[in-house]
C-alpha cells in the first residue's frame, strides 16, 4: 500500500498545475464522463499556457491516471480506478494541493455545485421532451450512462439541482431499476427545504411510481396528494388546475389527478382550453367506468380529444391513451382503426418499460379479438418479460393486467372454457421454466 501510495505522489508531483486541477476535480465523477462534461465541471485555473481539457485529458491518460473508453460511435468516456479517484479526491480537498485556490474544502464545495447543476440539465424539461425526437434512442443511452453521476450529484446538490438530477435517475430507474434506490434517493431530495411546488409534486409522481412498480401501492397512496394542497396561488394556474370542477371531479382519484396536473403542468401552455385537459381527466376515468355507467361513447370522444392535444405536448401520453381507445373501438367491431391506434401508439410507449407492459397487454386482447392467438401470447410474453426486468410485485398495475391478459388468452372468452381457437384451454408458456426445463 505505502508502495502504491509513493508511485501515486511520484506521478502527482510530475504534473503540471493545470492537469493536478483536472485531476482532483474530475474524481467527483463517477461511472465515467465524456470530454464535455469535463469542460463543463472542471475549473482550470488561469495558467500561461494552459492548453485544452482534451489535452490535458490525453495526458493524464498517457500517465495511466485516467482511463480511457472508445464506443463503437467513436464516443469516448473516460473514468478513474478507485484507487486513483480516492487520491484524487484527497487531494481536491486539500487547501495546499493546487495552486490559484483551486483545491481546500470551499474549492472541492464549489467543484460539487459545478457538478451537480451541469448533471442537472439531464432532468429539466428541455432535455426529457428530446426523447421524443428521431435520435431518442441516442439520448436514453447518453442518460443511462449517466445514472452514478445523477445519483452522487444528488448528494451535494441544493434545492434546484438535486431534484432535477433526481427526475433524470428516477426516469432510469423506473425502467431498469433497482426502484428500491428510486424510492430512497426521492425521498432524500423531497426532504430538502425550499422545494417549489412544482419540482415537490414532480418528485412526489415519480416516487409513487417507484412504489407502485415495487408493489407498495399503499404507501404509493398515501403519498399523493390533490393538485389543490400543492400548489400556491403565485404558481400559474394551468389547465388540469381547473379540471376538478369537472363533472367528473368526485370521482376523480387524487392520484390520477396528481399525475396529470404534474405533466400538464410543465408540457402545456398556459392558453390551452380547459376542455382538453378535462378531456384527459374524463377519458380515463369514462373507460374505467363507461361499462357501468353507459358512457361509452363520451369515453371515446374524451380519448380522442386527448390524443390530439397530447401529440404535440405529450406524445407519451398519446401513446398510453391510443392503447385504451384501441380496446374501447374494438369492441365496438371497428378492428380496423383498432389496428391503426395500436400501430401508432406502440412507438410513443416503448420509452417506458412499464407503460410499454401495460400497453402490450392491450394489444394482446386486440390480438386475441382478430383470432391472432399466436401473436396474442407473443404480446403478453413480451409484457411478462418487461415485467420481471422491473421486479414488479404481483400486487402492481402491471401484474394485474398481466394476469387479465393470462385469463382472457388462457379461457377465451371469460364465459367459455374452451381456448382462443375453440379448443380446451391451454395454459400460458412461461418463457423462463420452458428454459429451466431445457
Amino acid at each position: 500500500m505505502q508502495q502504491l501510495q509513493g508511485a501515486l505522489d511520484w506521478s502527482w508531483d510530475l504534473l503540471e498545475p493545470w492537469a493536478k486541477a483536472a485531476l482532483s476535480q474530475v474524481s467527483l465523477f463517477h461511472g465515467g464522463f465524456n470530454l464535455a462534461s469535463a469542460e463543463s465541471v472542471v475549473a482550470l485555473g488561469d495558467w500561461e499556457g494552459c492548453p485544452a481539457m482534451f489535452d490535458i485529458l490525453g495526458e493524464l491518460t498517457d500517465n495511466s491516471l485516467l482511463r480511457k473508453d472508445q464506443a463503437d460511435d467513436g464516443s469516448v468516456r473516460y473514468g478513474l480506478l478507485e484507487f486513483i479517484r480516492d487520491y484524487a479526491s484527497d487531494k481536491l480537498e486539500s487547501v495546499e494541493a493546487v495552486e490559484q485556490g483551486l483545491s481546500g474544502p470551499e474549492a472541492a464545495i464549489t467543484a460539487q455545485r459545478r457538478h451537480a447543476k451541469h448533471f442537472s440539465r439531464f432532468g429539466q424539461s428541455t432535455y426529457l421532451r428530446s426523447f421524443e425526437s428521431f435520435d431518442r434512442a441516442d439520448k436514453w443511452t447518453a442518460l443511462f450512462q449517466e445514472l452514478d453521476n445523477l445519483v452522487a450529484a444528488i448528494s451535494y446538490g441544493d434545492s434546484q439541482t438535486a431534484p432535477h438530477c433526481c427526475i433524470a435517475a428516477l426516469k432510469i430507474l423506473t425502467m431498469k431499476g433497482p426502484v428500491s434506490l428510486g424510492i430512497d434517493i426521492a425521498t432524500q431530495v423531497l426532504a430538502l427545504p425550499e422545494l417549489s411546488n412544482r419540482l415537490t409534486m414532480k418528485l412526489e409522481l415519480e416516487r409513487s411510481k417507484c412504489l407502485r412498480i415495487s408493489g407498495r401501492m399503499n404507501e404509493a397512496r398515501a403519498l399523493v396528494r390533490t393538485p389543490r394542497d400543492t400548489l400556491n396561488d403565485d404558481v400559474r394556474p394551468s389547465p388540469v388546475e381547473v379540471a376538478p370542477q369537472s363533472k367528473l371531479a368526485g370521482e376523480l382519484t387524487e392520484e390520477v389527478l396528481l399525475e396529470v396536473t404534474a405533466e400538464a403542468n410543465e408540457a402545456w401552455p398556459a392558453e390551452e382550453d380547459e376542455a382538453g385537459a378535462t378531456a384527459i381527466l374524463e377519458g380515463e376515468r369514462l373507460l374505467k367506468l363507461g361499462e357501468k355507467q353507459g358512457q361509452l361513447a363520451e369515453a371515446e370522444d374524451a380519448l380522442r380529444e386527448a390524443i390530439a392535444i397530447c401529440d404535440e405536448a405529450l406524445p407519451f401520453a398519446a401513446g398510453a391513451f391510443r392503447g385504451s381507445l384501441s380496446v374501447l373501438v374494438a369492441t365496438n367491431d371497428q378492428i380496423d382503426e383498432a389496428k391503426t391506434l395500436l400501430e401508432t401508439g406502440e412507438p410513443q410507449v416503448e420509452v417506458n418499460a412499464l407503460e410499454h407492459a401495460k400497453f402490450l397487454c392491450k394489444k394482446a386482447h386486440i390480438q386475441r379479438i382478430t383470432g391472432q392467438s399466436e401473436e396474442a401470447h407473443a404480446s403478453l410474453e413480451l409484457a411478462q418479460a418487461l415485467a420481471r426486468k422491473l421486479n414488479s410485485n404481483e400486487d402492481s398495475e402491471v401484474a394485474a393486467a398481466i394476469a387479465e391478459t393470462v385469463v382472457l388468452l388462457g379461457r377465451g372468452d371469460p364465459e367459455d372454457k374452451s381456448g382462443p381457437d375453440g379448443g380446451e384451454a391451454q395454459p400460458t408458456p412461461d418463457p423462463d421454466r420452458e428454459e429451466n426445463e431445457a
